[in-house]
């Protein structure tokens, strides 16, 4: 039987090991999104670590999690949302979650620096996997 822990490290190993995925951010603005998407690996391992597909959800988790932090650095430096709001959902997200944290980015102020906006976006998406746990 494989670990939360185990499954963790596969999960966001690839995020640690692609360069790509930060963008035009420098390593101060994405370290939040950064942290976020460790977070979020953490808590899907555990949903993982208990389900019976568990390869399957942890590939899932795995892939929505590297386009949710590409797209969530993309946000950060152009404030377009539409791609991340799309990205938003289950596994990573809990069903019930996904409109409020949809509502969320629509009315988060990205106003700002490129590094301003990588912080409320990790904020907000934060939120979202906390407020009432996993899917």
């Amino acid at each position: 039987m494989v670990s939360a822990e185990q499954w963790w490290e596969r999960i966001t190993a690839p995020l640690l090991e692609d360069e790509t995925l930060r963008g035009d951010l420098d390593d101060a603005a994405y370290q939040p999104l950064l942290d976020w998407a460790m977070a979020a690996g953490e808590r899907c391992a555990f949903a993982v670590a208990a389900a019976a597909n568990a390869s399957t959800l942890a590939q899932a988790c795995a892939s929505q999690l590297r386009a949710l932090l590409f797209a969530a650095t993309r946000t950060a430096v152009d404030a377009r949302r539409d791609e991340l709001a799309a990205l938003i959902g289950p596994p990573v997200f809990a069903a019930r979650r996904v409109a409020t944290v949809r509502q969320d980015l629509a009315a988060v102020d990205l106003g700002g620096e490129p590094s301003e906006n990588a912080r409320r976006l990790a904020a907000l998406l934060t939120a979202g996997i906390t407020a009432e746990g996993q899917a």
